[in-house]
């Protein structure tokens, strides 16, 4: 199976953080979250197993303080099919995470835990075992906000103990809990393509403690959800989240 690669500076090749062997425990999970971002593309041959992965461990998590996100890129829409999920906004955000962690290009499927552990997206078994192992160590406390949702747009409000700090970046995304396409192009044309918890919208608060986020008319009526995160700027570590549906 082919994993795809790109350089930050377009330019094509691979390259892998080392990891080492995690084995399961039995201990106690701790209540902690970890949070599992997924980057990927309807157009990347290599991408429909990585996400049937996620699919797979996000019911065995089911009821395990861990939140799965996908966001698809725009860097490999010229290959024949442009993914209606993906945004230059996610690629950016790739490309953040691969300068933090040094690495010299980005890549689907490419896994983020906690904003600090990268690995390839069909590794069923590093992923499982990073996810276990930051189930006991994870240090991820839950994010205090509040949503009043609208007819056409959603306000989110922190928590009255959230006070911002310097050091950490705000986020809120809203989520399509599950959809499904029919892929007509490109690597994987005829093909229909399940994806769970796709950000289709992700904005950055400001110096205030409120945001607005419109809902794209098209999804109004499906089941979304809505997760808030603190991100730390110079590690890209993630310290604080929850998701709520809407």
């Amino acid at each position: 199976m082919k994993v795809y690669f790109l350089t930050v500076v377009t330019i094509f090749g691979i390259s892998f953080l080392g990891f080492k062997n995690i084995f399961q425990t039995t201990e106690k999970p701790a209540s902690n979250y970890v949070v599992v971002e997924l980057f990927t593309s309807e157009g990347c041959s290599s991408c429909p197993p990585a996400e049937a992965i996620m699919q797979e461990l996000q019911q065995r998590y089911l009821n395990e303080p861990v939140i799965f996100l996908q966001y698809h890129v725009d860097y490999w829409n010229y290959l024949g099919w442009k993914d209606m999920f993906s945004t230059e906004q996610y690629s950016k955000r790739q490309q953040d995470y691969a300068s933090i962690l040094h690495l010299s290009e980005i890549y689907t499927p490419q896994v983020i835990v906690n904003g600090i552990f990268q690995m390839v997206g069909s590794n069923k078994k590093l992923l499982q075992s990073t996810i276990q192992q930051q189930l006991l160590k994870s240090q991820i406390k839950k994010l205090d906000f509040t949503i009043n949702k609208n007819m056409d747009d959603i306000t989110i409000q922190l928590g009255p103990t959230m006070e911002k700090q310097k050091q950490l970046n705000y986020y809120c995304g809203l989520v399509l809990k599950s959809v499904s396409n029919k892929i007509s192009a490109g690597e994987n044309n005829g093909l229909t393509m399940l994806h769970n918890n796709v950000v289709i919208a992700l904005k950055e608060f400001s110096s205030n403690k409120n945001i607005t986020i419109k809902i794209p008319s098209i999804w109004n009526h499906k089941p979304l959800s809505v997760v808030c995160f603190a991100q730390q700027i110079n590690n890209g570590r993630i310290e604080a989240i929850d998701i709520k549906d809407l």
